[in-house]
């Protein structure tokens, strides 16, 4: 039994969402075998229920090998309008043993231990469960410094060259609250908008997330005086949090 089916009140994106996953591992298993993938998570809007009509479906599956990996990434590239809004989106057992990517990618994207961290969000479709104790993974404090960074030197400026979406830097900034309140000693919600009132602070950036998620808003001002207060908020974090300079590993 798959963890949506006993979900009640599907919205149309959902049920959309669930024909293009079926496809998906569909095709997946038409050029993969079985036994080359260890495990297939789902992750994402579609788990946590807070899909919009421009939300994709996050499968992540867990192979065994780069070679399987590198099939996997190809046929995403060759395949992935069949079954779209789902996304194929691989790991190897062998990236988390050496914990990097195997494979560059043209935009950010976050490393491997990101997705052991938030392992417990996710929702396991295929396989076995990762045993995350077997891996590295960054403390939370050095997730919070690094994705402070990125903000600085990645997000921010590709946004401003318009080489990265608004809607994805609002994203960002959902996982960086995450990462605050981890930092805290607590362990915050995966959905967005209970995230918002566990902060339980109505002055806080992430209802203007919230806002800007629900309703599209493409006015340049309103935008650049979401930038300017970003900004306020990285320094804020930065000097309550952060005592010595930054050096940004990865995401």
């Amino acid at each position: 039994m798959y963890f949506w089916e006993s979900w009640k009140n599907k919205s149309e994106i959902e049920k959309r969402a669930i024909e293009s996953i079926a496809e998906a591992i569909k095709v997946l298993f038409e050029f993969v075998p079985r036994n080359k993938i260890f495990a297939i998570y789902i992750k994402g809007s579609f788990v946590r229920r807070e899909m919009t009509e421009k939300s994709d479906v996050d499968i992540v599956p867990i192979t065994l090998d780069n070679i399987t990996l590198s099939i996997i990434d190809q046929l995403q590239k060759e395949k992935g309008k069949i079954y779209r809004p789902a996304e194929l989106l691989p790991h190897s057992l062998e990236e988390f043993e050496l914990g990097e990517k195997y494979l560059k990618s043209e935009g950010p994207k976050a490393n491997v231990d990101s997705f052991l961290r938030d392992l417990s969000s996710y929702q396991l479709i295929f396989g076995e469960p990762i045993d995350i104790s077997k891996y590295k993974i960054r403390t939370d404090f050095e997730f919070l410094r690094d994705h402070i960074q990125a903000f600085r030197t990645i997000f921010i400026p590709l946004y401003l060259e318009g080489k990265f979406g608004f809607s994805d830097l609002i994203k960002q900034v959902f996982f960086l609250v995450q990462k605050v309140e981890r930092v805290k000693g607590k362990e915050p919600p995966s959905n967005w908008k209970e995230l918002a009132t566990f902060v339980d602070d109505d002055t806080h950036i992430i209802y203007e997330c919230l806002k800007f998620r629900e309703v599209s808003v493409k006015d340049p001002k309103a935008r650049e005086e979401f930038i300017r207060r970003l900004n306020w908020y990285l320094d804020s974090l930065s000097k309550k949090y952060l005592s010595y300079n930054l050096g940004c590993s990865s995401l």
